[in-house]
Order: C-alpha cells, then structure tokens, then sequence
C-alpha cells in the first residue's frame, strides 16, 4: 500500500514538471515560439552565426552550422525580426503571432553590391556553329605533318 501512494504521488510531481516544462509546454502565456534556417541565396550554403533579433525587444538568437535558429518567448501579435550577417544585407519580416503556436520563418539573404539584384540573369540568345569543311582541313594538315 505504501508504494502505490509514493508511485502515484511521483507520478503526480511528474505530471506537473512537464506541464510547466518551457521546453515541453511551448512557451509562457502570451508568447509563441518561432523557428526557421538563413540562407545565401547566391551560393545555396545555410549561413553558420547569423543573427536574429526581435525589433524593439532585447530577444536574439544566432543561427547553428545547419542555419537553423530558434527564437523563444517571442511576445503575440505583429512583430518584426531582422535578420543580419556580415557581407550581406540585412533583411527584416513582418509576423503575427499566436499565443502558444509556433512560427516558422525562413530567411534568403544576399549582397546586392556583390551579386548584383538578385533574380536569373538571361543572356541574349547566341549559336554555336561548326564547319566540316575546317574540320577536315584541319585534319588532313595535322596527318601531312605527322606522316
């Protein structure tokens, strides 16, 4: 009889840990969490050590070596991230969080300056032609001269 109580008096503590677990419960009352990877547009690399900021909040986090970052505790409603690393422009997003439901934002950078405006460059068409007539010329001055 004294083990069951004692079973079911951990279970209980159990129980209330994980409710109140930030990691398991989500995120406090009035906050969500919100996720995502930064990458180089241009080159296609996940970007290791960018930073991600919550605008007129003192909340940051840094992207790992896969780009991935996690922001939690990130207050409701509309607020703005901005997203920075050196050698690219910076870039900001605009997000209306839910209480308690996560986010995922993802970030494409780039450099202007370095790549130009981004996008595809397309090229004026052009053919590429060749003549059998210099082919077998060329072929027949190269067995005159190795025979």
């Amino acid at each position: 009889m004294k083990k069951k109580t004692i079973l079911t008096v951990l279970g209980t503590w159990l129980a209330l840990a994980i409710s109140f677990s930030p990691t398991v419960a989500g995120t406090a009352d009035g906050a969500a969490t919100v996720t995502g990877r930064v990458q180089n547009v241009v080159t296609g690399q996940y970007l290791n050590n960018a930073r991600i900021s919550v605008r007129g909040t003192d909340l940051v986090a840094f992207t790992d070596q896969t780009g991935a970052y996690r922001l939690p505790q990130v207050p409701a409603g509309k607020v703005v991230l901005e997203v920075f690393y050196t050698g690219l422009d910076p870039q900001a997003a605009s997000l209306d969080l839910a209480v308690s439901q996560p986010a995922v934002k993802d970030f494409d950078l780039t450099s202007e300056a370095r790549y130009g405006e981004g996008g595809v460059l397309k090229l004026d068409s052009f053919a590429v032609t060749a003549s059998r007539e210099t082919d077998g010329a060329a072929i027949a001055i190269n067995e005159q001269r190795f025979s």
